[in-house]
């Protein structure tokens, strides 16, 4: 399970406390990214689906980190990247891969274009 997402961290990380903030510390957690394998923020969809970048750690401080990121460690947050570094170190298949967003391009046009990975909308309106 990982979180992709074109947001800052100060920003996810506000909207994951309100959601499940108070579920993470009663279920012994030390914070909600430890619920997902990778989480990704800042990710400039949709060039992450087309460029050539690696990615980097966001320290619990907010700066990033300067040394090569060669794994996903559970629980650590990453910026920028590309798509082909993302298959590279999470070792998913893309055909085993279903990504819901809210943006119709960045989120279900070019996922579907650049990868094999299965989109579904998540659309208030519908």
């Amino acid at each position: 399970l990982f979180l992709l997402t074109n947001s800052p961290l100060y920003f996810v990380d506000a909207g994951m406390q309100y959601l499940v903030g108070t579920a993470v510390k009663e279920a012994g957690l030390e914070s909600w990214t430890s619920l997902f394998d990778v989480v990704v923020t800042q990710a400039n969809k949709p060039s992450f689906y087309h460029r050539q970048q690696r990615f980097r750690k966001v320290n619990p401080d907010g700066s990033l980190s300067l040394q090569a990121v060669d794994s996903f460690e559970r629980g650590q947050v990453y910026t920028g990247g590309g798509l082909e570094e993302f298959h590279r170190l999470t070792g998913y298949r893309e055909s085993n891969v279903i990504y819901m967003g809210d943006q119709i391009y960045s989120d279900l046009v070019e996922p579907q274009k650049a990868t094999q990975w299965k989109t579904a909308a998540i659309i208030k309106e519908l």
